[in-house]
């Protein structure tokens, strides 16, 4: 299992089987992804990055990307924050999606950035011996 840690208890693990969990361990919340989608959500990391940086300089941003199952990413220039969870559906109200509490969501104002960096290498294939 390969353990990163970014910023302060964050931790993400990629275990054997290429499942990956995003965890906080102060407040016990976590993201997990499957192979398929944390494939989806590496390729939407530039877009989350790009926003990021736009709600950082007060640009208005609402940016909500489905990941796959009941899973989004957001980012919204009212909470600075990447906000990784499940969404359902609300039959009864005229919005289509509501957040529930299961999930992951990272500051990138007092957490110390968005963690780009740890991303990649949380997805990048291991160097062959020979390299």
């Amino acid at each position: 299992m390969l353990s990163l840690g970014f910023g302060g208890n964050r931790r993400i693990h990629v275990h054997e089987n290429n499942e990956v969990f995003i965890k906080d361990l102060d407040t016990k919340k976590c993201a997990f992804f499957t192979p398929p989608r944390w494939k989806h959500f590496v390729g939407l990391i530039a877009n989350i990055e790009e926003q990021v940086q736009l709600s950082s300089v007060c640009i208005t941003t609402n940016y909500i990307q489905h990941i796959s199952g009941a899973w989004h990413v957001s980012v919204n220039s009212n909470f600075p924050t990447v906000d990784i969870r499940r969404w359902y559906k609300d039959s009864r109200a005229r919005s289509s999606l509501k957040l529930t509490c299961v999930g992951f969501i990272h500051s990138f104002i007092s957490g110390g950035g968005w963690p780009l960096a740890v991303f990649r290498r949380a997805f990048q294939p291991t160097a062959s011996p020979e390299a």
